[in-house]
């Protein structure tokens, strides 16, 4: 759930939203292997996603959905029929954010008590102090708690998403103690914080890369792997 990404849009995928000859092309290539088939769902899922949900509510749009679903049409029959549940898969997505869009109304109706004139306000303040973080815990029924939790992770993959990777580990440094108590445990608090690193390493080895010779970059390589020993 945390680390379903929003944003991988992959040209296979921007091809079927352009053409609905590539929903043939794919049910034709890929429709009888399931790693392809969940591929292409998801990243159908995501494309409906950014263009339905609200990312601030998570309140969905009736009209983009309505909009969504007439302009893909042909396409998603082709993959419907081809084997990928790709409906029933967008319509879990719509549940989904109707799920998280109570939890925020749920967070905004904490404003009263710690500050903000938002859900994303009251999550902030919220940040700000364990003791604050456990007694707006108290408060919370479980819609909140997930969409706390769902908010918390986003504020990390959002800058691993654009590319600033150490903004995310220092948001996850800052805020050690109640990001811990809004993800529910150390547990994923730590994964969290090994995808970020992950992440720095690998957009270092990006930049070592570039310029270089074979053998620079070989060494690029030794130093990284000798500094994450």
């Amino acid at each position: 759930f945390f680390f379903s990404s929003r944003r991988r849009h992959t040209r296979l995928q921007g091809d079927w939203s352009s053409d609905v000859c590539s929903s043939d092309l794919f049910v034709t290539t890929f429709g009888k292997d399931p790693q392809a088939r969940a591929a292409m769902a998801t990243g159908v899922e995501d494309m409906f996603r950014a263009a339905v949900v609200d990312p601030v509510t998570q309140r969905v749009k009736p009209d983009a959905v309505a909009r969504f679903m007439q302009n893909n049409e042909q396409g998603l029959n082709t993959l419907q029929q081809g084997g990928v549940n790709i409906r029933g898969r967008l319509e879990q997505v719509q549940q989904q954010a109707a799920a998280l869009s109570k939890g925020f109304d749920s967070l905004e109706a904490l404003r009263t008590q710690f500050g903000g004139e938002t859900a994303q306000d009251v999550i902030t303040n919220l940040l700000k102090e364990p003791s604050r973080m456990r007694a707006g815990l108290q408060r919370m029924d479980d819609s909140a708690k997930s969409a706390l939790a769902r908010e918390t992770t986003d504020r990390v993959l959002r800058p691993i998403s654009d590319g600033r990777p150490q903004d995310a580990l220092k948001f996850l440094i800052d805020n050690k103690a109640t990001a811990s108590q809004a993800l529910g445990g150390k547990g994923v608090y730590q994964d969290l914080v090994d995808l970020t690193e992950q992440a720095i390493q690998v957009q270092k080895v990006h930049a070592g890369f570039k310029g270089l010779s074979f053998g620079k970059a070989e060494n690029v390589v030794k130093e990284i792997g000798r500094a994450h020993v």
